[in-house]
């Protein structure tokens, strides 16, 4: 029996939303390796959504093991899952990589902590396309977190540097 995800590494996928795939089935640990691997080889992928699935820690840290070197995805949503320390972790060596495309990643209502949150502010300072890093509704992220300061003020130098960029093409 093949993967439901086994034709993202083949086909020219431009946009592929799993909403709530995981609130039904279950995203087993053979799903995660699949797609971890079929985001290795895609580059046609523009936009993901995975908000919903149930993806824990281990489902996300190979989820952004998979997107360390794609050069093509660049919108991510995993809010709602139950992501934790691995995934922030994972995502911050995303981050630093200068192949990394992610202009916008969501990862609002997961299990994120204070030390996640500055983890991924550290790994901002080595990228310079997100412009989006959406942080909230993470219980252990206090609002008032110096981190989220942060993180906004990269976020929104990347922004205005994009446009300046954008504008000089």
């Amino acid at each position: 029996m093949r993967s439901p995800l086994w034709g993202v590494s083949g086909w020219q996928v431009a946009v592929l939303a799993l909403t709530r795939v995981g609130a039904v089935l279950g995203v087993s640990f053979t799903h995660r390796r699949y797609l971890g691997r079929a985001l290795k080889r895609n580059d046609s992928l523009i936009d993901l959504n995975l908000r919903l699935n149930r993806l824990d820690d281990e489902g996300g840290r190979m989820l952004f093991e998979g997107l360390r070197n794609n050069a093509s995805v660049t919108a991510l949503n995993v809010c709602s899952n139950a992501m934790q320390g691995e995934s922030a972790k994972a995502l911050a060596v995303c981050l630093s990589n200068p192949e990394c495309a992610l202009v916008s990643v969501d990862m609002s209502g997961n299990r994120l902590n204070e030390s996640d949150a500055d983890l991924l502010k550290d790994a901002l300072q080595e990228s310079v396309s997100l412009t989006a890093l959406d942080l909230r509704a993470n219980p252990d992220i206090p609002a008032s977190s110096d981190a989220l300061a942060e993180i906004l003020r990269t976020t929104r130098r990347n922004e205005l540097h994009q446009r300046k960029l954008a504008q000089a093409e």
